[in-house]
């Protein structure tokens, strides 16, 4: 029990160290999903909106290995805000890769460890206002995540909690920015039933700034995440139950 107590004190440690800050409130809404057309292959999709930051469209995708590792890689077309608007006018062009591997630890508890390169095209900023070219730089993006099985069903649904930590990292010669892209910790209640997983709770955005403290930005999250397998695949190399954005 007390090691239980450990870790949850550890993930809730950066809401209660910036206390001081005042957070800007924001909603995170995503829809993922993982399409299976073979026994090692999948298409992925995934969207997310985030109030006056940013909208994603994501694609790709992803082969498994006999061994547990996804691999995938794709495109994702990307509007977000700027310093000097809250509508999501600057666009990016951003290939992307990634692998990831789900380790069982316990019964009841998995460990999820994701390692992402973002290839990103952005269009440029001039003074207060895009300009028509781009810039290009690179994100390395790490992601740990931790589920702890609450509750099983009779009905084979679960009920579980979901701790998640990512970073993301710039690289490059045209970026001139601070290198620690941001940090962005989530909280979350999910239920899955079949195919699909529900997630929601809360999550905290903190980005450092080249000039005084970092701004925190902080909401509620909803994810709905789907499975769809499209040849009816049943063999011992099965996919994990969902994947994450």
């Amino acid at each position: 029990m007390f090691k239980y107590c450990t870790l949850i004190a550890f993930v809730l440690s950066p809401w209660i160290g910036f206390a001081q800050e005042k957070p800007t409130a924001e909603f995170w809404a995503g829809y993922i999903t993982s399409m299976r057309i073979s026994e090692s292959w999948s298409i992925w999709n995934d969207w997310h909106f985030v109030d006056n930051a940013f909208f994603a469209s994501r694609h790709g995708l992803t082969y498994q290995t006999p061994k547990g590792y996804r691999i995938s890689g794709g495109y994702a077309f990307v509007a977000t805000a700027t310093s000097f608007t809250s509508d999501l006018v600057r666009s990016e062009h951003r290939p992307w890769g990634q692998v990831e591997k789900v380790f069982s630890l316990h019964p009841k508890i998995s460990f999820r460890s994701r390692l992402r390169y973002d290839a990103r095209f952005r269009r440029g900023i001039e003074g207060n206002a895009l300009s028509d070219s781009f810039v290009f730089y690179h994100r390395l993006r790490t992601m740990n995540s931790l589920r702890f099985a609450l509750y099983k069903f009779a009905g084979g649904q679960s009920l579980h909690v979901n701790a998640m930590d990512e970073l993301l990292i710039n690289a490059g010669q045209q970026y001139t920015g601070p290198r620690i892209d941001q940090n962005r910790l989530y909280f979350l209640l999910g239920f899955t039933a079949r195919e699909v997983t529900v997630l929601l709770g809360v999550h905290r955005r903190t980005i450092p700034l080249l000039e005084g403290g970092p701004r925190i930005q902080q909401g509620a999250t909803l994810w709905v995440i789907q499975n769809f397998d499209l040849k009816n695949i049943s063999s011992r190399n099965q996919y994990i139950e969902e994947i994450l954005p």
